[in-house]
């Protein structure tokens, strides 16, 4: 049978007692206690103390309000610079604007002008083309009048026809002299008929077309003998047919 012995119970006055003395009697030397407060005074023997200089780039706040009265300064002038150049290129831009509203309002006056311009050009243009047509037309009738007034006459002309030279001659008329001189006999044509005969015949000229000859006034050229017979109308429809050649 074993033996329990329970130890005897602690009063609170010797547990504070003992908090106290780190859980020692009150009999005990308190040596550790005061070497463990001199090592935390005491740095070890491997440790060195370094004193700091002090920085050479520190500034006083006197300095400071200089730089920052210097800074404010610069901006401010750079503040007033950019103001002034802004005003002027607003002005510039003002003038720019100006100059181009003149020439907007100049262009559109003379665009305004060059379109009636143009419709009078129109106008006249228009009115020339029937001035045109119009003495085409009264040419026509005059020339209509003068061949019907020379529908009776002919003229005598003494050229030399290498191929008829013995057909009709002077003393055929009744002429004593130069009894064996031939004589041609054609008609009377207008100034615009002579003139388109006389072109017409170059057609002939170039071998393109065969005949070339005048009847009541008009002129006519025809290729061969199968071909149709072309009635010359004007300066130009000969042109044409020279082209076409």
């Amino acid at each position: 049978m074993s033996i329990l012995r329970t130890p005897p119970s602690t009063t609170s006055t010797e547990a504070t007692l003992q908090h106290k003395t780190g859980g020692r009697y009150g009999s005990e030397p308190q040596l550790n206690t005061s070497m463990e407060i001199q090592d935390e005074l005491t740095p070890p023997s491997h440790i060195y103390f370094r004193n700091k200089r002090p920085r050479e780039d520190e500034i006083s706040l006197s300095q400071f309000q200089d730089f920052k009265k210097e800074i404010k300064e610069v901006i401010t002038s750079l503040l007033g610079q950019q103001k002034k150049e802004y005003e002027e290129i607003a002005s510039t831009l003002k003038c720019l604007q100006q100059t181009t509203a003149n020439i907007e309002l100049s262009v559109s006056l003379l665009t305004s002008q060059n379109e009636e311009f143009q419709k009078k050009i129109d106008k006249l243009e228009s009115q020339s083309k029937k001035d045109r047509e119009y003495i085409s037309l009264l040419e026509d009738k005059i020339e209509d009048l003068q061949r019907t007034s020379r529908k009776t006459s002919i003229e005598i002309k003494n050229d030399f026809n290498i191929k008829n030279k013995c057909k009709l001659q002077a003393k055929h008329l009744g002429f004593t002299t130069n009894e064996d001189t031939p004589v041609y006999l054609s008609e009377q044509l207008t100034a615009k008929g002579a003139r388109l005969f006389f072109l017409s015949r170059d057609l002939v000229k170039t071998k393109k077309f065969k005949y070339c000859w005048t009847a009541f006034g008009r002129v006519f050229v025809r290729k061969d003998d199968a071909s149709k017979i072309i009635c010359i109308q004007n300066e130009a429809q000969v042109h044409q047919l020279l082209q076409d050649i």
